[in-house]
């Protein structure tokens, strides 16, 4: 399951920042099917109800930044599988054309770019990002996406260790 995780992962990686402005339904495919993934782990460690008890007492002990990443990404799914599609923010940002990363794309691709005012001033292009919300701000889906799956790794290396496992 980790390993289709991080599948899923890294395409979100290589769609988050692109210039190709036409991205938005394939990320958010990608999201929920990395959410779906991610939580399937503890849905395989947890047949039944009763079964999540170790998983709510692991998770008191966590600092406030693991259980809000939990929880928010736990009601993403829940909400994405059970009730409608949710996801992150799509977000467009103008970036200078020096600054895009180099992704196997043409540049100019579903680009925006803005006309050069002066010699001074490099093109600016618009680029796609993701975000979710965490304590009321803005964070990226990509780096939230990651430390929920690093959670989730410890967790489930947490539950290894027990004895009556």
């Amino acid at each position: 399951v980790e390993e289709e995780s991080r599948f899923f992962l890294g395409k979100l990686r290589s769609l988050d920042g692109s210039p190709d402005l036409g991205t938005s339904k394939q990320f958010h495919s990608y999201f929920s099917a990395f959410l779906a993934s991610a939580r399937s782990v503890l849905q395989i460690l947890c047949p039944t109800r009763r079964d999540w008890g170790w998983v709510d007492a692991w998770m008191a002990t966590r600092p406030p930044r693991d259980k809000e990443i939990y929880n928010v990404f736990r009601d993403l799914r829940d909400a994405a599988v059970h009730v409608e599609q949710r996801g992150p923010d799509t977000n467009v940002e103008l970036v200078p054309e020096s600054e895009l990363s180099h992704r196997g794309r043409s540049q100019t691709s579903g680009s925006v770019y803005l006309p050069r005012f002066s010699a001074k001033e490099s093109p600016r292009v618009g680029v796609t990002t993701y975000s979710v919300r965490l304590s009321g701000s803005k964070e990226s889906a990509v780096g939230c996406c990651e430390e929920y799956l690093g959670l989730l790794t410890h967790l489930v290396s947490h539950r290894e260790k027990m004895p009556q496992w």
